[in-house]
């Protein structure tokens, strides 16, 4: 009986430890050989999309030798739809148009079009597209497109195809500044009809995808993502079969050779006539004096590629004629000294064909300096049989055997992450060091899935190795990355201690994937040339080098590289001064477009500086300061006004045309709210020029793994907030991160939802006492106070990492993580703000999601009475200039065309951001949330609002001290500070 009594006390007390532990969560596993857009969360799609490799087992193992060709633009023969239902789009907005004598069926940026046809014979086809990229309605930027056959997206990658459009330089010849420098030339538009197979946009599967097609009655069907598309025909073509070099060769073998020795030909890459991108223009290499041109005191553009031509799909296509029939060999003078540890690979096409398979994946081998390459293998060069006349060769950037490589490297960051999440179920990000969480009873397979991540990346890290021809500072990561996992294994309960260095291991197999999807080359030169052509050096000797460096040290001295040149010489009447704080680029385009269209049309110069933005007040209190100066913070010109130091450009006769005051909204050129923070006391010191707001970032993968919607109310996501926080996930606020004196964007944009206002009675007094505020402040403090918001953090990291799958921030967060986080493709979306439910006038019910917004402006500066009035007017027509539409537009443009979408202009000009490269669906998503945008006005005094208030909310969550007591108090103090600067400036006072 004791022994009964015994055991039964034995199994309570277990049960009652037992108790303390978290219940087992099921745990998830992935595939990692499988494409990791597996991950993806897509509309209109079932519920399971086969990953590419498995769609290719999926079906019966037929390859068609037959083409089924659809004339787009035959809309009866196809019967052509559109899905009326979605994005407003209607069968009459296609149109047939007509481009160098071919049809083609206009398609919009928004809405899937549809057609029908017939397949006689089932199988495996590629699919050939012949477009044109249009530029009427396009925003110069690439054009995207998903794919669904009978309505469904067939496997994972074929939600996303890109279709270039063809650049090149608008003058044949490089202009020069007046200072003898070679200016870029400017990349337009050169749209031409373009025959492409569908591909693997992101470049890990270098042949063409292959579809499957049932014999019968099949649809196809493009769902617009970006930009217009002109569409000749769709077809479907049998299986590639492309020759090796051995079988190139039985071809042309036995062809005449007409070619007389040593002959050459030599294309000067610079004057390159297509490329797929403006990113691609024309740079200067000074290092060689053996690269031509060269010039040791003058910028000449020499060469081309670079860090610009690295992004896989990238093409450079170069003409040349020959003229007698024959066999040569292809080099080129190529640089290659950016990626060390790896080789650079290019697709090589001979008049638009790719001739053989080893053309498929030419390799440039790390070099710090210059290197001939000579298109070849193992066995030698190859030779090219050209008939007589123009042809053509084009390169473009592929990922080569490293692509598989980069894949199954994403597809492992993918499961890590997960893995990472599963643990931080049970541990929290902060884990308690001294608690046994038993993981491997709770994730029962944590230790497999750790084995697996493991040996993928020791087998990813060897091919790496092996292809690249040794270890190198990419296999370094990894392995590092290895040695802790195995680690792990063997230790697992120290897990828990140590999972912030596997998120940073983590986030550095992120970073790596950034690194090895990059794949930079410099060309100076091609020469197409006989086999008995002795190639030129590609490097100086010694001495020469030795010599260059000393002449470029002297003519250092002489001239300034760095200046912003004027670029043509143009009669002008008068002159301004114009200052700006934003970069040397930025620079760089305003002084080209300024003597593109603003001194020609005007005969108004202007004398561009770079300038710091803390000197501006003081040097225009000494009067020595600007014009104009552009890129002036918000806070700034009312903060001028109260000195004296800018003009009132209200005062203007046209002032009131330019800005739209009497227009509608659709038609004004500024959101009412973008003059606000310009405006006091009845006169507006600014023109608005930048212009940001806030905006909601979602983790779809993740919000749908966890069963949630998109919270549209504040008091949805207080009801998420459970789900999260049981997941060990949270959802972000931005925390005053700009500084003491900066309001939070939340509290401000809370207190406009629910009608309160930040200044009453015209600025002299704060609105913070109101019931509105207080209560706004009382909402916004209990999320730190009740459900435990972090009060720092790194959105950016975290939201990749997936730690917060939800959070607000400003929209250039959108740029940042289109190219920081590449992996997370199709796997986010962004929202307008959460909003507060109102009643209106009439009773109705609506959500409130106005946001507060940050900006910059251009100002005028007042100057010492001997300047003219003519300069005056000068600098407001430069003012109108730059602030209008139409340069707005074109500064956005040349600018992401430079430096990518990380670039993107954050434009204060509404009509200009919705002629941006945006996504369609994510550019209505940001000119919803313009529509409801409020700017915070500036007073005097205004810095002590944002400093007050950030100390009553660090009271309250650090303190827990009574939210509406402790606003109240600090709004004393700032009606306080309010009197004493309106008192200084001889304001009049509450």
């Amino acid at each position: 009986m004791k022994k009964l009594y015994s055991a039964i006390i034995l199994m309570a007390i277990l049960a009652v430890v037992t108790s303390f532990f978290p219940k087992e969560v099921k745990a998830t596993t992935s595939s990692y050989r499988q494409n990791p857009y597996a991950y993806k969360t897509l509309s209109n799609t079932s519920d399971e999309i086969l990953p590419y490799e498995d769609y290719l087992q999926a079906y019966t193992q037929a390859f068609p030798n037959k083409e089924v060709v659809i004339n787009a633009w035959d809309l009866a023969g196809h019967n052509v739809t559109v899905n009326e239902d979605e994005d407003n789009v209607k069968l009459s907005d296609l149109k047939i148009v007509e481009h160098d004598g071919q049809k083609g069926l206009f398609t919009p940026e928004r809405g899937t079009v549809n057609w029908s046809f017939e397949v006689e014979e089932e199988g495996y086809y590629h699919i050939v597209l012949k477009y044109y990229p249009t530029t009427e309605q396009g925003k110069s930027s690439s054009i995207e497109r998903s794919l669904q056959i009978k309505n469904e997206i067939p496997f994972v990658g074929a939600d996303t195809f890109v279709f270039y459009r063809v650049w090149g330089n608008r003058d044949n010849e490089i202009a020069r500044d007046v200072n003898d420098n070679d200016i870029k030339p400017k990349q337009v538009e050169k749209p031409a009809w373009q025959e492409v197979y569908l591909v693997d946009d992101m470049g890990y599967i270098s042949d063409p995808y292959l579809f499957y097609f049932e014999k019968g009655t099949n649809t196809i069907s493009f769902q617009a993502i970006k930009e217009p598309l002109v569409i000749d025909t769709i077809k479907l073509v049998p299986k590639l079969d492309i020759i090796d070099y051995n079988e190139y060769k039985t071809v042309v073998a036995g062809k005449e050779n007409k070619v007389p020795e040593k002959t050459q030909i030599r294309i000067e890459a610079e004057n390159a006539v297509y490329k797929s991108s403006p990113t691609l223009y024309p740079i200067s290499d000074r290092a060689s004096m053996l690269t031509e041109p060269y010039d040791a005191s003058k910028i000449r553009l020499n060469t081309i590629g670079g860090t610009n031509w690295k992004i896989p799909g990238d093409k450079i296509t170069w003409e040349f004629d020959v003229d007698h029939a024959g066999y040569y060999n292809i080099s080129m003078r190529a640089k290659q000294n950016q990626v060390r540890g790896m080789y650079s690979s290019r697709k090589v096409y001979i008049d638009g064909e790719i001739l053989f398979e080893e053309l498929n994946d030419t390799n440039f081998r790390y070099n710090n300096r210059w290197q001939n390459v000579t298109l070849g293998n193992e066995d030698g060069a190859f030779l090219f049989y050209f008939e007589p006349g123009s042809h053509t060769i084009t390169m473009e950037v592929t990922l080569g055997k490293y692509g598989t490589l980069i894949q199954q490297t994403e597809a492992v960051i993918d499961e890590l992450g997960s893995l990472y999440r599963d643990i931080i179920r049970f541990t929290s990000v902060n884990p308690d060091p001294g608690r046994d969480y038993q993981l491997t009873r709770q994730i029962p397979n944590l230790l497999e899935r750790f084995e697996k991540a493991s040996a993928e990346l020791k087998f990813i890290s060897s091919e790496i190795a092996r292809i690249s021809g040794g270890k190198s500072d990419k296999t370094g990561v990894i392995d590092s990355v290895v040695v802790q996992l195995d680690d792990l294994i063997k230790k697992h309960r120290s897990i828990p201690t140590r999972l912030l260095q596997l998120n940073n291991n983590i986030s550095s197999l992120g970073n790596l994937l950034i690194l090895l999807r990059e794949l930079p080359l410099t060309i100076d030169y091609i020469l197409i040339h006989t086999p008995d052509v002795k190639l030129p050096r590609a490097n100086e000797n010694f001495f020469e080098r030795i010599w260059n460096g000393i002449v470029q040290f002297w003519n250092s001295f002489f001239n300034d590289y760095s200046a912003i040149s004027k670029t043509v010489g143009a009669e002008e009447r008068t002159s301004i001064e114009v200052w700006m704080t934003m970069g040397r680029d930025q620079a760089n385009v305003l002084r080209q477009l300024i003597d593109e269209s603003f001194t020609p049309d005007t005969n108004i110069g202007v004398d561009l500086k770079l300038v710091s933005g803390d000197v501006l007040l003081r040097a225009t209190l000494a009067g020595i300061g600007p014009d104009v100066a552009i890129n002036v913070d918000s806070t700034l010109p009312v903060n001028y006004a109260l000195r004296k130091a800018v003009y009132d450009i209200s005062q203007f006769p046209d002032y009131h045309d330019f800005v739209g005051t009497y227009l509608p909204y659709e038609e004004k050129q500024f959101h009412p709210s973008a003059l606000e923070p310009f405006t006091f006391n009845g006169g507006v010191y600014a023109l608005p020029e930048k212009q940001t707001f806030l905006m909601m970032y979602v983790r779809d993968d993740i919000v749908a793994d966890l069963g949630l919607k998109v919270p549209k109310t504040w008091l949805e996501i207080i009801e998420i907030i459970p789900d999260l926080q049981a997941n060990q996930l949270q959802f972000y606020l931005p925390v005053n991160e700009a500084g003491a004196s900066a309001l939070n964007p939340i509290f401000v944009s809370m207190l406009y939802q629910n009608g309160g206002e930040l200044y009453i009675n015209d600025g002299k007094e704060t609105g913070l006492l109101s019931k509105e505020a207080m209560d706004t402040f009382e909402f916004w403090t209990e999320f730190y106070t009740l459900y435990s918001f972090p009060k720092s953090a790194n959105f950016i990291n975290r939201f990749r990492t997936g730690e917060m799958p939800m959070g607000i921030a400003y929209y250039e967060a959108y740029n940042t993580l289109s190219v920081f986080a590449p992996e997370l493709r199709g796997k986010w979306s962004f929202h307008p703000i959460p909003g507060t439910e109102r009643v209106d006038e009439h009773g109705n019910v609506y959500i409130d999601n106005t946001a507060t917004t940050i900006g910059s402006g251009v100002v005028m500066l007042r100057q010492p009475a001997e300047k003219s009035e003519q300069v005056r007017n000068d600098s407001w027509e430069f003012m109108k200039w730059w602030t209008s539409t139409e340069t707005q537009v074109q500064f956005g443009r040349e600018m992401e065309g430079i430096l990518g979408p990380a670039a993107r202009h954050n434009t204060a000009n509404k009509l200009a951001l919705e002629q941006l490269a945006w996504p369609a669906k994510d550019q209505r998503a940001l000119i919803e949330q313009q529509y409801n945008i409020k700017s915070i006005p500036q007073v005097a005094g205004s810095y002590i609002v944002g400093r007050e208030v950030e100390n009553a909310f660090r009271r309250v969550i650090n303190d827990l001290a009574n939210a509406r007591e402790t606003l109240y108090e600090y709004s004393l103090s700032i009606n306080r500070e309010i009197d004493r600067k309106r008192k200084e400036f001889d304001l009049p006072l509450a």
